[in-house]
């Protein structure tokens, strides 16, 4: 029977120094005769065969349980600080710059995540489940993986692997007391049931702690931790050649959820400053205009003032939620990218209900429920051939609330809202045969299927958005002719065609989009989809390796994947139709209170006397009854509410007359490949391994589900249809060396590695030269290289001190043109300059030689263990910085999208009593409470060019206290 045996490693990681201490390091003269300790490396399975990772020529990184435990791994932040070119997004893993640019539905993750062999969509689980707690290891494998996997892994494969059930009874218990009133507490119990036959493994978690982003207003903190797991493993021998291994487990996690900090706000000559006294966003040319703009081409100076709300269009339809929020500016008082402040507003006051699908302003929440399970059955053929069988299965329910325009305004509720339901679940059978002394391989045939639904808001739960609009005049019968059409009794609304009612999601039908009324909807949402996507996936992949002697072998892959996507998504909500679109231009229609609309040539409309001109939109409001003529400044409308009343059937409009409309497509797709892994080992001594390798990878395609303006008009059917991409490939090549010195103190492991890509998919707000539109979807790039260089070391400088790092140097660009639209600069106000179509001279850039998004140039990690025996146990003291450098959160290079470069020190004192059963942890991670961003986002005008950012976590510090009973 097949036993993956896991060697205990002292103080073991697989991180390096810099190139300069490492060549230091290999020159330094050591007697062997004094030394004692010798590295001992973590066996992993990264090639579906037991080798250690010198032996593997791969770029892999392991941990082993030893060592997740001694560097306080609880999560993806500290685990990626100590795997070269690799860092994180909110939801997503990057290796080597590769992970997934965007979250819309049916796209794929860039690194496959493994979960004891079954994939997992979803790396933030895998990431986050019982803190890392029992792992038996964790593989980060870096490059194309795929001719010895089942699902596409062209950036790379993370393996999360539990401890399996025990032969002897066993266990520990395990408490975490920490600051942010920390409560973690953690079980393992796991021995046979039947000897020899049958063992168990049950585990259970509970953590708690208070959230670390501090409210205001009396709202809580948030960010909070409220985590409960439980899980049982069982092994079955059935026979000598045949084994059952099964895992289950049930997590809940409900906790108060952050929105990130709010960075700054507002255009460039207010930037910084909270717009708490302007009601509505945008801006409006004005000669006396406080602010003035110097357009970048021309030079031509432009002043500006806020628009006034309805009277000059708006960039939202949507009421600034800090206005008259004098409390909310301390969000962004003094706040830089450098030094983000600590706060946020979070609309929880504990008083209300707080869990989707409730309105209300008072819900920050995020829960999520995760069943899974993995099966594996090991069949020992032969001694030259086995099977083995992975099944895995996963139910996930998610659902995320959360405020939107960080205020706490009575009149303004806007809030995003997600619920989620994904059900997967994925066979496997992998041939592990050999012929010969010389050739071994791995063959092995995939199938996945996942059903993916995801119901998507944006909703204010006010009046404007709840209540049924009053269209006043709009609405009003009136004798209308056309030329050759015979007069007739209609309404504005009749003569734009719009349904008197309004039209509901689920109502368009397929392939088609209708507008109609706005009679208002219960929870405000003012965006709203429902979608369902199903992935099949199906592979075959075969890799063996040729040893023609001692020194050479030659590795030979190939995989066949074929995935095969279907899309439906319904969406609706509210939108404000403008004077252009209406065709009532400034100017082109008037109005006298009393007397009704008539032209600009003086023709009464109504048979009414013409009236001194107001905007359009004025003109709106006044018809809609939504305002009143001013008759001492005809520029400004009388609101018939207050700007800022909680209650109110006709509010102003600021963009337009509100419509409803409602959507329904579907889409089916396909897409394969063949790639294929050629590698060339070199041993030139039992310690030193070198390869070269040439590896292909491919991701699928998919569809641009939840991106706004993502479909197009089928030129046949004239239906409507989703905005598909393509699929994206890669062609890798690496030379990597691996290496043992010093009589085995001294591990050195190095690449230099070439990604070229065809049809990198990425999202950006884009500009099509053939239809002359902007707009923001996923799509391709042509072309895309990346090249880095890597290096990892492990010296064991005394038999008392260890010293560990690593570096990684990566640089990337879009190597084809590639035209990306602004909207975002607050430099370029849209009102003032136009956007990407009326000037693409302005409003476009070619982002070719740009970096990639979201790459650090530059990512370091150093850190050092000192350990002493004495007689009351052995003490270790331990240290790590971490070094991220800076990169950019959007597909070209601009100081806007700048994520300044971070680092951090964590320290730990760590006894362990003599019999070794007891482990006390004392720490200190973040020690000097850096405020450090992991990203940055930019609105638009509709937004106030509004930066915020996720902040990563502040200084915490606890203790650890672990108990080992039964066998060791």
């Amino acid at each position: 029977m097949r036993r993956y045996v896991r060697k205990s490693v002292c103080d073991l990681t697989l991180i390096t120094l810099t190139a300069l201490g490492m060549v230091c390091a290999s020159i330094l003269p050591v007697n062997a005769a004094e030394r004692t300790r010798q590295i001992e490396e973590v066996v992993v399975t990264a090639e579906k065969v037991e080798a250690t990772v010198s032996d593997t020529s791969i770029s892999i990184t392991a941990f082993s349980s030893d060592m997740i435990e001694d560097f306080g791994m609880q999560g993806a932040d500290e685990m990626v600080n100590y795997i070269p070119a690799t860092t994180r997004d909110a939801y997503d893993i990057r290796i080597r710059g590769v992970g997934r640019n965007f979250r819309a539905l049916g796209g794929d993750p860039g690194v496959a995540t493994y979960y004891n062999g079954v994939f997992s969509p979803d790396f933030g689980i895998a990431a986050s489940e019982n803190a890392l707690y029992d792992l038996a290891r964790i593989e980060v494998l870096r490059g194309p993986q795929g001719t010895l996997y089942g699902r596409n892994s062209i950036g790379g494969a993370l393996n999360y692997v539990t401890n399996d059930p025990t032969w002897d009874w066993s266990g520990n218990v395990r408490t975490q007391l920490g600051s942010l009133n920390t409560r973690e507490f953690y079980g393992v119990l796991s021995g046979p049931i039947i000897d020899d036959k049958v063992a168990i493994r049950l585990l259970g978690i509970k953590r708690d702690r208070d959230g670390d982003r501090e409210g205001i207003e009396g709202t809580p903190d948030t960010d909070s931790v409220d985590d409960r797991n439980y899980s049982l493993a069982l092994t079955w021998n059935i026979t000598d050649a045949i084994e059952l291994k099964i895992r289950g487990n049930d997590r809940l996690s409900d906790r108060i959820i952050g929105s990130g900090v709010l960075i700054s706000e507002g255009a460039t000559p207010v930037r910084g400053i909270r717009s708490v006294d302007q009601y509505a966003y945008g801006l409006r040319a004005s000669a006396t205009g406080p602010m003035s703009f110097t357009h970048p081409i021309t030079g031509v100076v432009t002043t500006a003032d806020f628009v006034r709300p309805g009277v000059d269009v708006a960039a939202s339809h949507l009421p600034n939620g800090a206005y008259l929020q004098t409390g909310s500016a301390a969000l962004m008082a003094g706040a830089t990218r450098d030094d983000p402040n600590n706060l946020q507003m979070v609309n929880d006051d504990g008083t209300g209900p707080c869990k989707f699908p409730y309105a209300g302003r008072n819900c920050n929440h995020e829960l999520f429920e995760h069943k899974s399970s993995q099966t594996e059955l090991n069949w020992d053929v032969s001694d030259t051939m086995s099977l083995k069988y992975i099944f895995g299965h996963t139910d996930f329910k998610y659902t995320f609330n959360i405020d939107e325009d960080y205020a706490n305004s009575a009149f303004n509720k806007s809030a995003q809202t997600v619920l989620e339901d994904v059900q997967n679940k994925s066979h496997e059978l992998q041939l592990f045969w050999s012929v010969g002394d010389n050739w071994t391989a791995t063959s092995g045939v995939f199938w996945y299927d996942e059903l993916r639904k995801q119901d998507y808001s944006l909703r204010n739960a006010i009046d404007r958005y709840t209540q049924p609009a009053e269209y006043g005049v709009f609405d009003e019968v009136i004798p209308f002719a056309l030329p050759g059409i015979p007069a007739g009794f209609v309404s504005i609304n009749d003569l734009l065609g719009f349904s008197p009612n309004h039209v509901r999601l689920h109502q368009a039908p397929l392939g088609s989009q209708i507008l109609g009324m706005w009679e208002g909807d219960d929870r405000g949402d003012y965006y709203h989809h429902q979608n369902t996507v199903r992935n099949e996936s199906t592979a075959l992949y075969t890799q063996g390796t040729y040893t023609f002697n001692d020194e050479f072998a030659l590795v030979l892959g190939a995989r066949y994947a074929k995935d095969k996507k279907y899309a439906h998504e319904v969406r609706g909500g509210y939108f404000e139709l403008g004077p252009s679109t209406l065709g009532f231009a400034d100017g082109i229609l008037t109005f006298m209170p009393g007397m009704g609309f008539l032209s600009v040539t003086g023709v009464p409309t109504f048979g009414i006397p013409p009236a001194p001109g107001l905007t359009s939109l004025a003109l709106y409001n006044i018809a809609m009854g939504n305002g009143s003529y001013n008759p001492f400044d005809p520029r400004i409308v009388v609101p018939t509410c207050e700007w800022d009343a909680t209650t109110c059937s006709t509010p102003l409009r600021l963009s337009g007359v509100p419509y409803s409309f409602s959507s329904t497509i579907e889409g089916e797709d396909e897409w394969s490949d063949t790639n294929f892994r050629v590698n060339l080992d070199w041993t030139p001594t039992d310690d030193i391994l070198m390869y070269f390798s040439v590896t292909t990878g491919y991701r699928a395609g998919g569809f641009s589900l939840g991106v706004v303006d993502a479909r197009l008009t089928d030129a046949v059917t004239g239906n409507l249809t989703p905005v598909t991409y393509d699929a994206e490939e890669v062609i890798s090549y690496e030379i990597g060396y691996k290496g043992l010195h010093v009589d085995n103190t001294l591990q050195l492991n190095m690449s230099l590695y070439t990604y070229k890509y065809d049809n990198y998919q990425d999202e950006v707000n884009a500009f099509d030269q053939a239809t002359q539109n902007q707009t923001r979807v996923v799509q391709n790039a042509d072309k895309a290289t990346n090249t880095g260089f890597e290096i990892e070391a492990l010296w064991l400088a005394t038999d008392a001190l260890t010293l560990g790092g690593n570096y990684s140097y990566t640089d990337t660009a879009y190597d084809s043109d590639y035209f990306v639209g602004i909207s975002d600069d607050p430099d370029l106000p849209a009102s003032l300059f136009g956007n990407a179509e009326s000037d693409p001279a302005l409003f476009v850039r070619n982002a070719k030689g740009s970096p990639l998004k979201k790459i650090p140039e530059h990512k370091a990690t150093g850190w050092a263990a000192y350990v002493w025996d004495a007689t009351t146990g052995t003490y270790t003291l331990r240290g790590t910085y971490a070094y991220t450098g800076k990169y950019f959160d959007e597909g070209f290079e601009r100081a806007l999208d700048l994520v300044p470069d971070r680092g951090q020190i964590d320290l730990s004192f760590t006894w362990i009593d003599p019999t070794r059963r007891w482990t006390l942890r004392a720490f200190v991670d973040n020690a000097t409470d850096e405020r450090n961003l992991r990203d940055v986002g930019t609105a638009a005008e509709s937004g106030n060019w509004r930066l915020t950012g996720t902040i990563l976590d502040p200084r915490y510090y606890g203790v650890d206290i672990a108990y080992r009973f039964g066998e060791l």
